[in-house]
């Protein structure tokens, strides 16, 4: 019996201790209603999941999407890279077939878990994620996916609305 108060819990040793993590298994950020009419999967560029791109794909939530981000720096410990040059290397060591993996997991996600059609699913990048978002429009049959880059966020808000 433990002398904890209700809603206590203890967690002992790491969540996924005895799992496999496999090389669709990038976390993901996720934002927005699980309701929402149309999905958005983002594949962030060099420097992975900063302030910059967090503040854009909210946005593009608050216009009625649900938007999933996967995290390619996952293996490396961490969601961003702050300084170019460390981001760059960073980006240069990912291997395209796990960017892939990671992007076709997120979109497993939404048609699998959530239940999304197809149809109501877009992809978007920035940077160096384009060449992976171009890579999965192609081999999943969805449209060429939409630029996110910073200068041209206010663009491209209004074309996915």
């Amino acid at each position: 019996m433990s002398d904890h108060g209700p809603g206590h819990h203890h967690a002992h040793g790491p969540a996924n201790r005895g799992r496999v993590v496999h090389t669709t298994s990038a976390p993901l950020f996720v934002t927005g209603e699980d309701t929402a009419p149309e999905a958005v999967v983002v594949v962030h560029g060099e420097p992975g999941i900063d302030a910059g791109l967090e503040a854009d794909i909210r946005t593009l939530a608050a216009g009625g999407r649900l938007v999933v981000v996967p995290y390619l720096y996952f293996r490396d410990g961490g969601p961003d890279y702050p300084q170019y040059d460390l981001a760059e290397a960073a980006f240069a060591r990912l291997d395209p077939t796990d960017v892939d993996a990671d992007v076709d997991g997120a979109v497993d996600h939404l048609t699998g878990r959530l239940g999304f059609d197809r149809s109501a699913l877009r992809l978007a990048a920035t940077g160096g994620g384009r060449p992976g978002a171009a890579r999965a429009a192609h081999r999943l049959g969805l449209p060429d996916p939409l630029p996110l880059d910073r200068p041209h966020h206010a663009d491209q808000t209004r074309t996915l609305r």
